[in-house]
């Protein structure tokens, strides 16, 4: 959702106004250097549509929506109420995604097929070119567990504190991990789950879950911009730039940066995707595994740094 500028739209009534003046001016030159000052102005309103949109992003729409702006003062706890209804609805998630990873200099890609269950369960399948799964993380109602194909190993532990971070080598929980898909905060679930409050500097709603989480809500979209995970070991970040519109509420695009470690994950939504899908216990558990598997403990795999740093080093 594009958050309409008082200022910008007044700069562009003004290069308008002086585009229409320089081509009066202009008629009377030659054709090319009509042409040439036309796409001169032409790229002087998108530059200066960049530098106006960054300021605006953050805070303009207080000027265009004075009402909102003051609910969302006096009254944020409102607004968080109707954002929570405004997603509800969404239990589970079927979506294909392009998950770049990277750390330092070094970096990966790769679809991935997700499935996600309120409030912890998942299933992440890596694809190789071919279409063909080689590896996947499964966070089920007992266990958790990492299959790599190529090495044709087994990592598996009890679900429980730490496993899925232990697994995926974030700190994070599955919670965390699901929440994070569907643009929510972990441990809302509505007005005393957490704390609400109106950020001056920020020109949005804090929101601040028992479960750790402290996100920032745009009064206007009824969106999380971005949230970030605290008490961690090392704090990680969470930004939501892009949503799909309708229907549904999802993040197409999901920014996630560890700065401690120097990890960013970006995850982008693919054009095919399913909200509420009839996913079953199975979706998140074990699959027929090939002849031959080794089986290991999760904690071996914990030792090894886990699933993304493994993916770096190796």
């Amino acid at each position: 959702m594009v958050v309409p500028c008082g200022p910008l739209s007044a700069m562009y009534k003004l290069v308008d106004t002086l585009i229409l003046v320089q081509s009066a001016t202009l008629a009377r030159t030659s054709r090319p250097v009509r042409k040439c000052g036309l796409a001169l102005r032409r790229l002087a309103v998108v530059c200066l549509s960049i530098v106006f949109a960054t300021g605006c992003s953050r805070g303009g729409w207080v000027e265009t929506y004075p009402d909102l702006a003051q609910q969302a003062r006096q009254q944020p706890s409102s607004l968080v109420d109707q954002a929570t209804e405004q997603t509800a609805g969404l239990q589970r998630l079927y979506g294909s995604y392009r998950l770049e990873a990277r750390r330092g200099a070094g970096s990966r890609s790769v679809d991935i097929v997700v499935m996600a269950e309120v409030p912890d369960r998942l299933s992440i399948e890596l694809l190789a070119p071919t279409g063909q799964t080689e590896a996947y993380l499964k966070s089920g109602a007992t266990e958790v567990a990492l299959w790599i194909g190529e090495e044709n190993r087994l990592y598996r532990g009890a679900a429980g504190e730490g496993a899925f971070a232990a697994a995926l080598g974030i700190d994070l929980t599955v919670q965390d991990a699901v929440s994070t898909l569907l643009g929510r905060l972990p441990g809302w679930t509505g007005v005393g789950s957490g704390q609400v409050e109106w950020d001056e500097k920020e020109q949005r709603i804090r929101v601040t879950t028992e479960a750790g989480a402290l996100g920032w809500l745009h009064p206007v979209s009824l969106r999380f911009d971005r949230m970030q995970f605290l008490g961690r070991g090392a704090v990680t970040e969470v930004s939501w730039p892009e949503w799909v519109e309708e229907p549904g509420t999802v993040p197409r695009l999901i920014e996630l940066a560890v700065p401690a470690e120097n990890i960013e994950l970006h995850l982008r939504l693919a054009s095919s995707w399913l909200a509420n899908p009839p996913l079953v216990a199975t979706d998140f558990e074990v699959s027929v595994l090939p002849s031959g598997t080794a089986e290991l403990s999760l904690d071996v795999l914990a030792a090894e740094g886990g699933l993304l740093r493994r993916g770096f080093e190796q």
